[in-house]
């Protein structure tokens, strides 16, 4: 279904946003209570943002050479998913346009919630479309729609985040509290009402990833995806803000786990090698590595630190220790020594530089004799890649824990 021009707004997807930050500007001639209503929403949010338990934290321990600014973020140990609500189903259907009733939610009636999860049924054909009506313009805005190679015929439970596509999920709820959804391939639609941490910060992706790593103000970022059934893999350069500055062919077949060591990106491949590239793409080494699982990189001088996913029949992988100079001479890949992976598996490495930090099942803070110095209980799910900025710690994540329908997001987390 195609919305006539006149009645649709294009959303662009925000970039870098914080989810507390989700109002914008009123539009000209709002009534009192519309304007009223705006001032209790900035009321709410500047409570929601400057409590005692929530107030906004910049990462400490910044390096005053660093040439860029950490955003605000969360601490690695506070929850992301601070309250949600229960399901609620519509309360009135018109052909394809249900409309639900929020009025009983506390976290809507006291404006204090940032965010929105709808779920519905709908078969795969590529052809579904969501629109939300947004309460402050009154205009239809697309929310959600199917398209790639990844559309089946199957029917199945679709779920999604609405700050994922939008920067301010909270104006699809109008003053009577009312959320109204259209879609003409949906049914058994429901809604749920978020409250995430104010200062959760996180950045769009370019395409669906499999690594980040980190250096001189940039995240680096692997990806890859399928057009025409042939894989392309790309690396992109992103600010911290996430505006995007280089791109290039990775020379991977399978391009995953990604480390920088100040001059060169290293490039763990899904099937058996590691590349050493410079930042234009340019091969320097290549070698192989006797895995087909390889889960992260981390370059110490002339080492570097190589994690197995796992190994064949979900036995747990090692944590590899590789002289580069005799592999890059070689081809192969010279394993001088090996730790014992904590946790179940380890899809990432990066080198704090003091200490391996590996995720797992938790984030884990490892010394290279394989003590654990310290186990973090991670707030998101989905965890694919990690990086250390020399404050902070970037995940490439599916967002915060206990949310359904998060796209692959890169978030950034403080330790303590």
């Amino acid at each position: 279904m195609h919305l006539p021009a006149a009645s649709r707004l294009q959303v662009t997807p925000s970039v870098g946003s914080g989810k507390g930050h989700l109002i914008s500007a009123p539009a000209l001639g709002w009534g009192f209570d519309a304007m009223r209503w705006m001032l209790l929403m900035l009321a709410a949010v500047f409570v929601a943002s400057c409590s005692e338990d929530n107030c906004p934290m910049v990462c400490d321990h910044r390096d005053d050479n660093d040439s860029y600014d950490p955003p605000v973020c969360t601490y690695i140990d506070e929850p992301l998913l601070i309250s949600a609500s229960e399901l609620a189903s519509p309360v009135g259907v018109a052909g394809c346009e249900f409309t639900f009733d929020l009025s009983h939610i506390p976290i809507v009636q006291d404006h204090s919630f940032n965010d929105l999860e709808i779920s519905y049924m709908a078969p795969s054909t590529c052809a579904e479309d969501v629109w939300l009506l947004n309460g402050l313009t009154w205009r239809w805005e697309q929310v959600d729609r199917y398209s790639g190679p990844w559309c089946g015929a199957a029917v199945g439970e679709h779920y999604k985040l609405v700050s994922d596509g939008v920067s301010e999920p909270r104006q699809y709820v109008d003053l009577a509290s009312e959320l109204k959804m259209l879609g003409p391939s949906i049914w058994d639609p429901k809604v749920r009402v978020l409250r995430i941490h104010p200062d959760y910060y996180r950045l769009e992706l370019p395409r669906d990833a499999s690594g980040i790593a980190f250096g001189h103000g940039v995240l680096w970022v692997a990806t890859r995806y399928n057009a025409g059934g042939t894989w392309h893999n790309s690396i992109y350069g992103l600010s911290v803000e996430g505006q995007i500055l280089s791109e290039f062919a990775a020379p991977s077949k399978y391009a995953f786990d990604l480390e920088f060591d100040g001059e060169y990106l290293w490039l763990a491949d899904g099937s058996d090698s590691v590349y050493q590239i410079t930042t234009t793409g340019d091969v320097v080494c290549r070698f192989g590595v006797a895995t087909d699982y390889p889960g992260g990189l981390a370059k110490v001088g002339g080492v570097l630190w190589l994690s197995e996913y796992e190994r064949p029949n979900r036995v747990p992988g090692k944590i590899y220790r590789i002289d580069l100079a005799t592999s890059c001479q070689s081809r192969n890949g010279a394993i001088l020594d090996s730790l014992d992976i904590p946790g179940k598996w380890s899809r990432s490495l990066a080198w704090t530089g003091a200490s391996l930090l590996v995720a797992s099942d938790s984030l884990y803070e490892l010394s290279t004799d394989g003590a654990i110095q310290r186990a973090y209980p991670l707030p998101v799910s989905g965890v694919h890649s990690v990086a250390w900025d020399g404050s902070g710690v970037w995940m490439l994540c599916s967002g915060p824990k206990g949310v359904n329908g998060g796209t692959k997001v890169i978030a950034r987390f403080g330790l303590r």
